[in-house]
């Protein structure tokens, strides 16, 4: 597939293909995604292809992704041999690979949150943490606080560097380093006939293409409900550096003039709203790993504290599930046994 896909000129997929003839390199240092991925496989492979596929994912323009924060395994895997199998591979199966709750992903958490209150647990909501202070007495916005004999954060590092400073500066301090990208959707709603809107997931659009667009996704196309007949739902992912300087109106305009390029004329849209999640986007770059262990370190010095979400150890769901899972699982070794 990859001599044959239209995203890279010849020159590219010939030195991309080229790959297992690389030599590995054999120290433990750091590397970026982007000097990675030209190292290993040339500078058209990472702009064709790699940076649209991981660039958008880890916030390649907000600075050097880390290669071993990001992605550890093809750092560790390389030593072993090429990372590029030039034939064979897992033959595909016809089934989407992609999977969520007919209700929504909010499903998810709502069970999550039926569950907690079923078995008994105090729930506080609209109830802003200002700061913890020794011994975990958490102080509200409102002049309340609470104790509790052990502590699992998960707020994005930056509001949880400011909560936690009071507790120990050394906690706040790489959790204050670690940089916050901001992310732009514009979700469009659009009659479907007599366009050529393709049976697949969406689409990635290179940086060295240029444009305000830096992805699409068809959420009609990808999972099944969310539009009626004769209609499709996209999800266009916009640049920061556009959707920085641009209002609601510009974004949804640049949406739709992006979506007509590609699908053909696309009228009016019946629907569309812009979302901005602002500096909620944790960025990996590098010295990031050495954060984590300044982290690491100064979490030693509390019992009973333990951290989980995206900030840390992985922006996927499936990373983020596994990081919570293994934070619950140090604060119930930290507690005392019940005693009868």
């Amino acid at each position: 597939p990859l001599l044959r896909t239209p995203a890279l000129g010849i020159g590219a997929r010939l030195r991309a293909a080229a790959e297992p003839w690389v030599g590995a390199r054999t120290d433990d240092a750091d590397e970026s995604l982007e000097a990675f991925a030209v190292r290993r496989f040339g500078r058209g492979a990472y702009e064709g292809l790699i940076e649209p596929l991981l660039g958008g994912l880890y916030g390649a323009d907000d600075g050097p992704i880390s290669l071993r924060a990001t992605l550890p395994h093809p750092h560790d895997r390389e030593r072993q041999g090429p990372l590029l199998a030039l034939r064979g591979g897992p033959t595909p199966t016809g089934a989407s690979p992609f999977a969520r709750p007919v209700e929504g992903m909010d499903a998810l958490t709502d069970a999550l949150a039926r569950a907690v209150v079923e078995a008994g647990v105090a729930v506080e909501t609209e109830a802003a943490v200002e700061t913890v202070e020794p011994g975990f007495c958490v102080r509200l916005r409102g002049g309340r606080s609470l104790s509790a004999g052990a502590l699992l954060v998960t707020l994005p590092a930056p509001a949880a560097a400011a909560v936690l400073r009071r507790l120990d500066p050394a906690l706040a301090e790489p959790l204050a380093a670690i940089p916050m990208g901001t992310a732009t959707a514009v979700i469009v709603g659009f009659a479907s006939g007599g366009l050529r809107v393709p049976d697949s997931s969406g689409w990635l659009v290179p940086r060295r293409e240029g444009g305000p667009v830096q992805a699409v996704t068809l959420l009609s196309r990808k999972h099944m409900g969310v539009a009626p007949s004769g209609y499709d739902l996209a999800r266009v992912f916009l640049r920061a550096p556009f959707a920085a300087s641009a209002d609601e109106a510009a974004c949804l305009g640049a949406a739709v003039d992006h979506l007509r390029q590609h699908l053909g004329p696309v009228g009016a849209p019946v629907w569309g709203v812009v979302h901005r999640w602002a500096e909620a986007m944790p960025r990996y770059t590098l010295g990031h790993l050495d954060r984590l262990a300044q982290l690491d370190a100064a979490v030693s010095r509390h019992p009973g504290l333990a951290f989980a979400g995206a900030s840390l150890r992985g922006v996927g769901l499936p990373d983020v599930i596994a990081g919570a899972e293994r934070a619950a699982d140090d604060i119930l070794t930290s507690l005392p046994l019940p005693t009868r």
